[in-house]
C-alpha cells in the first residue's frame, strides 16, 4: 500500500472459486464499499463465543464490541483506494489491542478487519460469486490434483483448459462438511472389532 497507495485492494484466500467473473466486486470496491466473502453473524451469538466472552463491551482504538458486532468471513477482502491504507493500518492496532485481552487468538485478525471495516465503510459480500470451501479442503484439493494433472500431462491449451472447466459443475460440491462424533467413534469401534481389510505380505524366501 505504501508503494502505490492510489490502488484498489481485492484480495481471494487460496481456497476459492469464481463461480462467476468478478465484475460485481471490482465494482463495489470502485464505487467506495468493502467487500467481504460473507457475513457470519454477531460474534455473541456464533462458533467465536470465546471472543465475545473475552472482548465484549471493550473498547480497541475506538471500536466498542456490543452484541452487534459481527464477523465478517476474510476468504474475499475488498477495500477501496480511498480507505484502503486506513482501514489497514487500524486494524493492525486493533488486532494488536485485541491479541492483549485474548487468550486464544485463532483468527483475531479477521475480526480486527471486520470491525474497522464495518466502522469506516458500506459492507458488500462476495458468497454469491465465489464459493469458499475452507470447510471441504480434502475433496476440493483432490479434485484440484486431478485437474492439475490432466492439464499438465496432456499439455492443455488455454481453450483445453476453459473447455475441461465449463464441464465443471462446482455447485454439486459441498463447501462445507462436518463429521458427526459419534459417527466416528463407531466407525472407529467397528474398524476396530471387524477390521475391513485383512492384510497379506510377501515374503522373500530365506
Amino acid at each position: 500500500m505504501d508503494s502505490d497507495p492510489n490502488s484498489d485492494v481485492i484480495f481471494f484466500d487460496s481456497d476459492t472459486f469464481h463461480y462467476s467473473a468478478p465484475d460485481t466486486i471490482i465494482s463495489q470496491v470502485k464505487n467506495g464499499c468493502a467487500v467481504f466473502h460473507c457475513n457470519e453473524g454477531p460474534i455473541s451469538r456464533n462458533r467465536y463465543d470465546p471472543f465475545w466472552l473475552q472482548l465484549k463491551n471493550k473498547t480497541f482504538s475506538g471500536i466498542t464490541i456490543s452484541k452487534q458486532t459481527c464477523m465478517f468471513n476474510s476468504g474475499v477482502i475488498g477495500l477501496p483506494a480511498s480507505h484502503a491504507s486506513d482501514v489497514l493500518r487500524k486494524a493492525i492496532i486493533v488486532c494488536d489491542q485485541m491479541c492483549d485481552e485474548l487468550k486464544e487468538k485463532g483468527v483475531v485478525e479477521q475480526l480486527a478487519i471486520s470491525v474497522t471495516a464495518a466502522i469506516e465503510l458500506e459492507c458488500h459480500f462476495a458468497d454469491k460469486q465465489v464459493l469458499h470451501y475452507w470447510g471441504n479442503k480434502e475433496q476440493w484439493n483432490r479434485i484440484i490434483e486431478s485437474y492439475m494433472k490432466d492439464a499438465f500431462l496432456k499439455d492443455y491449451s488455454i481453450s483445453d483448459e476453459i473447455s475441461e472447466l465449463a464441464n465443471f459443475n462446482s455447485i454439486e460440491i459441498p463447501i462445507y462438511t462436518r463429521k458427526q462424533m459419534n459417527n466416528q467413534r463407531l466407525k472407529s469401534w467397528a474398524d476396530r472389532m471387524f477390521p475391513r481389510v485383512k492384510e497379506k505380505y510377501f515374503l522373500p524366501p530365506l
